[in-house]
């Protein structure tokens, strides 16, 4: 259903829900966009009016901390490793710990 706003002084006024066409000229469309991932961290809000449409968009950004630690070899791995003096498999933990911070950088 197609929702109509009035924005004047900065100020959203929403209007009638549904119809086709703005019920005056002063209407102009309004659209809410939700783009929330899965993991996400702090969300935002964000109004805009742009070629005389009113959005909304609420966002986050995925949280960097979560999917890298769902993503990290366990620890074990590295300990084992330390414990049989084994370089090779102490430098393949290091380069996929990372391949994984470069996978999920900080924002």
């Amino acid at each position: 259903m197609k929702r109509w706003v009035v924005v004047a002084d900065g100020q959203i006024t929403f209007g009638p829900v549904g119809g086709e066409t703005p019920p005056s000229e002063e209407y102009i469309p309004y659209e809410e966009i939700i783009d929330l991932p899965d993991d996400h961290g702090e969300v935002f809000v964000s109004v805009a009016v742009a070629d005389n449409v009113c959005t909304k968009r609420v966002f986050a950004v995925a949280d960097y901390a979560k999917q890298r630690k769902a993503a990290y070899p366990p620890v074990e791995d590295f300990l084992d490793a330390v414990v049989k003096g084994d370089e090779t498999a102490m430098e393949a933990y290091r380069q996929t710990c990372l391949e994984i911070k470069a996978k999920y950088p900080k924002p």
